[in-house]
């Protein structure tokens, strides 16, 4: 008896395991897809929650970031960071990058 695949669909997104391709996944965005291994997709699974923690510092940061970059780019001298802003931004580079931007 063929075991049928497996399906995980939001929206645009699919995970997706053939039916004869035991092994491998594709991971679709539409209808373009990359294959995965077992162990590519346990390698992803780990770096998770890395990548939510910085995805959560950056979001608490961004209030911190919008106000710095108004102040930089209103500026004509360097503009120094608040004192409690913060620390997962790197500000001195932050207003290089803003400087050759204007």
């Amino acid at each position: 008896m063929e075991t049928p695949g497996i399906k995980c669909e939001n929206g645009n997104f699919r995970l997706g395991m053939p039916k004869r391709r035991r092994g491998l996944t594709r991971l679709y965005v539409g209808s373009d897809y990359i294959c995965l291994t077992w162990l590519d997709l346990h390698y992803l699974a780990r770096m998770f929650n890395i990548v939510h923690q910085q995805m959560s510092d950056y979001i608490f940061a961004l209030p911190d970031l919008l106000s710095y970059v108004t102040m930089s780019l209103t500026s004509v001298v360097y503009v120094a960071k608040i004192p409690n802003a913060s620390a997962h931004i790197n500000y001195p580079h932050l207003y290089e990058e803003l400087v050759s931007f204007v």
